[in-house]
């Protein structure tokens, strides 16, 4: 597989292979400099309980491009995205063209300013992967993120579909999606 890979694309420059763990793990040292990124794999077939409203926070669908520029403004912010990211412009783009795809992006709006956000990703008729849970620092801890992934929940099962599901390496953030009814299904992996 290591060969493979290298013989397409011998600099390894935007390879990122992602699996189960024990499947992605040995590849490692035959694409090195390439680093292992764990993760835990989650679904969820059914909401678990219903979405708490902070009563001075606002939830809305975004669908425009000055929206989705606050999104990108509000990641640029967030640390733990680390610091390779696509440009502002990118972002934005890619917004675009998954909401014409079908997906959804919901944003969390306390006295006008964005606060936090989440995104479907990867949407069929039948599930969706949840990416791009955020927010603001100042924001956290006050239920902002349960409540933007509460709601694209919702809509994401009440549009049929049978399963969600994401990808988390944040302990704090796996609890928020346990509380939904995420189950873990296996430790994953990205090599990238």
């Amino acid at each position: 597989m290591a060969a493979i890979i290298k013989e397409e694309n011998p600099t390894l420059k935007g390879v990122c292979v992602s699996g189960k763990s024990e499947l992605v793990k040995p590849l490692a040292v035959y694409l090195a400099p390439l680093k292992i990124e764990e993760t835990a794999m989650a679904r969820c077939s059914a909401l678990r309980h219903s979405v708490h409203h902070p009563c001075e926070a606002e939830v809305r669908f975004l669908t425009s491009k000055s929206e989705f520029e606050e999104v990108a403004e509000l990641e640029a912010t967030i640390a733990e995205f680390g610091p390779e990211r696509e440009s502002k412009k990118e972002m934005v783009d890619g917004f675009s063209a998954n909401v014409k795809r079908g997906a959804l992006v919901a944003g969390v709006y306390v006295d006008g300013q964005l606060v936090s956000s989440v995104s479907s990703s990867a949407d069929t008729a039948l599930s969706s992967m949840l990416i791009g849970v955020m927010t603001r620092v100042g924001y956290r801890e006050k239920g902002y993120a349960s409540l933007a992934v509460g709601t694209l929940l919702e809509k994401l099962f009440a549009r049929g579909e049978k399963f969600v599901c994401l990808f988390y390496d944040n302990p704090l953030a796996g609890r928020i999606y346990h509380a939904f009814g995420f189950e873990d299904v296996a430790p994953y992996a990205m090599l990238h």
